[in-house]
């Protein structure tokens, strides 16, 4: 029974970081990481992101639960 509340929590925690989406400024800030770094993951596909601008002119948002699981992945290594 306690491991399955944990379980619930837990997903109900991640249910909740895909409300909080951050600008790639505010994600390198999290990162520790320079702007261009963060924008060529992005490009190359190693950080999940939504463009919410348009094919010209892109505006990134990186969702809570996407940068945990780049952070994660990047520490793993």
């Amino acid at each position: 029974m306690q491991h399955e509340l944990k379980r619930l929590s837990e997903a109900a925690t991640v249910a909740k970081d895909t409300d909080t989406f951050y600008t790639v400024k505010e994600a390198a800030t999290r990162l520790h990481l320079c702007e261009k770094t963060v924008l060529s993951k992005i490009d190359a596909g190693r950080l999940n992101a939504a463009n919410i601008g348009t094919f010209d002119k892109p505006q990134w948002r990186v969702s809570k639960a996407d940068l945990m699981a780049f952070y994660n992945a990047k520490r793993s290594r």
